[in-house]
């Protein structure tokens, strides 16, 4: 992962991207441990071919949050299990939309000691302090180190006092000098949030960039405060749901626990949920089912009763899915992305009932908002677990394959288990930041 984002930092040098690593790049230089993403301001005129570099060496574009000043592009590295992403923020450093340092003043201070252009030290002193104040709201053990580190360097305190002056004002610029250079960063985080209020409305245009970047945020889907709010967040849309469906045998299990472990460790929010038969039932089918096997096996019952009865406790079988669909999944989804192991698929598995009221039944459930169909050919399928004949399990795909069509699902061919996890966290993480 490392090589490859030095290579775009050194595309960038060669296609003379202006641009700043602003923060957090000791990985580049073997110093420190690997981060999820790096920060990097790009001029203005140079914004279109970073992005095409970008995209050009396989990141991909986030989805847009509620900044219009800053865009992410990510990729996913199979080998580490990990994505990385290249956060860049257009011509200069903002809190909010609202410019702190602006990208000539950037620049005309710029440092190359290292492969890749890096903050001034006086304006290394500015971002960490006006980051832990306005984007942090509390310092950071590490930028507290830098700030006492970078006291201690040949600083003009005259540009410094005069720029936060401007970022503030001439009594918060001495009130906040004074406090790092005494170390009572408390003192600071004590009056964060006023010093925050204070930046956002010092004057007009600043209150109207944040007003509209409010409004955006607390309309967007992701971001709503309304989520965190008891019934008010049964109104907001659900985030999506992920199911991974497929005859015995293809993998579900598997594929769905690597899956989840995969996007925890990348910092979203998910819930694993088992949505199938035979298993965490709501109503005791599963106890009604083995009365009604005990009788069979006693008694023989002719093809037309069997029908009878199978069509007339399929009713059952389905409540029981939208029950653990209404209260179950449906909640979490409010608050994580759910992952299912089966779905409410597994309706069209029931043997004897006519196809049209297993259709019927599914039509009571959502799509999945993103479907994989795990398959490989029967007899496979068989050898890894001999739960099903052969021929079920044909009968099985033959159904699940109808529903793939009308569900939009990826199919996969479980042949290799470190290749399918990649393509299916690959198309997963795509759709989750489209």
């Amino acid at each position: 992962m490392i090589p490859k984002i030095k290579e775009i930092l050194q595309v960038f040098n060669q296609n003379n991207i202006k641009y700043c690593v602003l923060r957090n790049y000791a990985f580049l230089l073997n110093q420190g441990d690997l981060g999820t993403d790096l920060d990097i301001s790009v001029d203005d005129s140079n914004w279109n071919n970073a992005e095409e570099i970008l995209l050009n060496q396989g990141f991909n574009k986030s989805s847009k949050n509620f900044s219009l000043k800053h865009q992410g592009f990510w990729k996913y590295f199979p080998e580490n299990k990990k994505t990385f992403s290249f956060d860049l923020q257009k011509g200069g450093i903002y809190w909010n939309d609202i410019v702190y340092l602006k990208m000539n003043q950037i620049l005309s201070g710029i440092e190359n000691k290292y492969f890749f252009p890096i903050l001034s030290v006086n304006d290394s002193y500015l971002h960490y302090l006006c980051h832990s104040i306005l984007g942090k709201r509390f310092f950071k053990h590490k930028y507290k180190e830098e700030l006492v580190s970078l006291s201690q360097e040949d600083l003009n305190f005259s540009y410094i006092k005069s720029n936060l002056a401007q970022i503030f004002n001439k009594k918060i610029a001495l009130f906040l000098l004074k406090n790092v250079q005494e170390g009572t960063f408390e003192k600071i985080e004590r009056r964060m949030k006023f010093l925050a209020s204070y930046y956002a409305f010092k004057d007009f245009k600043r209150a109207w960039t944040f007003t509209k970047l409010s409004a955006r945020w607390f309309f967007s889907r992701k971001y709503c405060p309304l989520r965190k709010v008891p019934l008010l967040n049964l109104l907001m849309p659900s985030k999506p749901l992920i199911s991974l469906i497929g005859p015995d045998g293809s993998g579900k299990s598997t594929m769905t626990e690597g899956l989840v472990s995969i996007l925890k460790n990348n910092g979203y929010p998910v819930n694993l949920i088992y949505v199938g038969r035979g298993k965490k039932n709501i109503i005791p089918i599963k106890k009604i089912g083995n009365i009604y096997k005990g009788v069979e096996k006693k008694k023989k019952v002719g093809k037309n009763l069997k029908k009878i009865i199978y069509s007339l406790s399929s009713p059952i079988y389905t409540l029981d899915l939208l029950i653990r669909y209404l209260f179950i999944v449906l909640p979490k989804r409010k608050r994580f992305i759910v992952v299912t192991d089966r779905y409410c698929s597994d309706i069209l598995l029931m043997k004897h009932v006519p196809f049209f009221l297993k259709r019927f039944f599914l039509s009571f459930f959502p799509k999945p908002s993103l479907t994989f169909y795990l398959y490989n050919d029967p007899n496979t399928l068989y050898n890894r677990k001999r739960d099903q004949s052969p021929e079920e399990l044909s009968r099985q795909m033959g159904l699940f394959e109808q529903l793939s069509n009308n569900f939009e699902a990826n199919n996969v061919k479980t042949d290799n288990k470190e290749l399918n996890l990649n393509a299916i966290v690959t198309k997963t993480l795509s759709f989750l930041n489209k």
